[in-house]
């Protein structure tokens, strides 16, 4: 189960989750907790029996905090999205893509009939790593699935 997937599944119940704690929307003391459910630790569970929702047991919330426990790391995240690169304000007056030399230095492409490497994808991570961040120059096209 992805992280993303959890906390979805969790604000559907009436809870939040920071990473650790598992704690109901309405509490305004943060230190209230339901679980502590590690994102980076597999199998570990700490419940609080006496949280405030009194003496019910929700075993929809019992069986979803389980599942992302047991959940293997790896399979917690969320893929990165990718993005190809459009050169807004580029020098060669047609379209022009963010492309990818020798692995990692970044160089200007035009896109023509004989260039197609300009279908080269991006995290958004890598874009503000390279500072290919400014939207103004940058139009960032997301990949499909």
């Amino acid at each position: 189960m992805k992280t993303s997937e959890f906390e979805k599944e969790l604000k559907k119940l009436g809870y939040d989750f920071n990473g650790i704690l598992v704690s109901a929307t309405s509490f305004d003391d943060p230190a209230k907790w339901v679980a502590k459910v590690d994102s980076k630790v597999q199998g570990e569970i700490d419940w609080d029996w006496n949280f405030a929702d009194g003496d019910k047991f929700n075993l929809g919330l019992f069986n979803l905090i389980n599942r992302y426990a047991s959940t293997p790391i790896e399979e917690r995240k969320d893929k990165p999205k990718l993005f190809n690169v459009q050169i807004i304000k580029g020098k060669w007056g047609r379209e022009s893509w963010l492309y990818r030399s020798n692995g990692s230095e970044c160089i200007f492409m035009a896109s023509d009939e004989y260039n197609t490497d300009h279908n080269q994808q991006w995290t958004l991570e890598q874009l503000i790593e390279h500072g290919f961040d400014d939207e103004s120059v940058y139009k960032r096209v997301p990949v499909e699935d």
